[in-house]
C-alpha cells in the first residue's frame, strides 16, 4: 500500500526533475548563439526527443535537410547535456580551464 508520505517523495522527485529539465532546454536557447537558432534547436529538440516526431516528419515541418536536422539535434543534445556534464566534473574537483579542455574534447562545446 503506497502511504501519503511516499507520494510526496514521489511528487517533490517529479517536480525536481521537471524543474531540470526545464532549465536544461533553457540551455539550449542560451548556449547556441542567435535567438532564432537557440530557439529552433530548443524546438526541434523538444518535437525529437519529447513529442516523439519522426526524423522525416520534423525534415517536412521545418524545411530543412536532413543533414541538418541531425547537426541541429546534435547541437541541442550537447547544451542540453551542458550542466549536467559541467556539474560533474565542477564537483570532482576539476578546474574551469581542465573543464573547457575535456569539453572540447569531447565535442561538447557549444560555441
Amino acid at each position: 500500500m503506497i502511504r501519503a508520505k511516499d507520494i510526496c517523495k514521489i511528487r517533490n522527485l517529479t517536480k525536481e526533475n521537471l524543474e531540470d529539465i526545464e532549465r536544461q532546454l533553457f540551455n539550449i536557447e542560451m548556449l547556441i548563439d542567435g535567438r532564432r537558432d537557440g530557439e529552433l534547436h530548443r524546438d526541434v529538440f523538444i518535437d525529437r526527443y519529447i513529442n516523439n516526431i519522426s526524423v522525416e516528419r520534423l525534415i517536412d515541418k521545418y524545411n530543412i535537410s536532413r543533414t541538418s536536422l541531425y547537426m541541429i539535434l546534435e547541437r541541442a543534445v550537447q547544451a542540453f547535456e551542458y550542466d549536467r556534464v559541467y556539474g560533474f566534473l565542477k564537483r570532482y574537483g576539476y578546474s574551469d580551464e581542465n573543464i573547457d579542455k575535456i569539453l572540447h574534447k569531447s565535442r561538447v562545446t557549444i560555441i
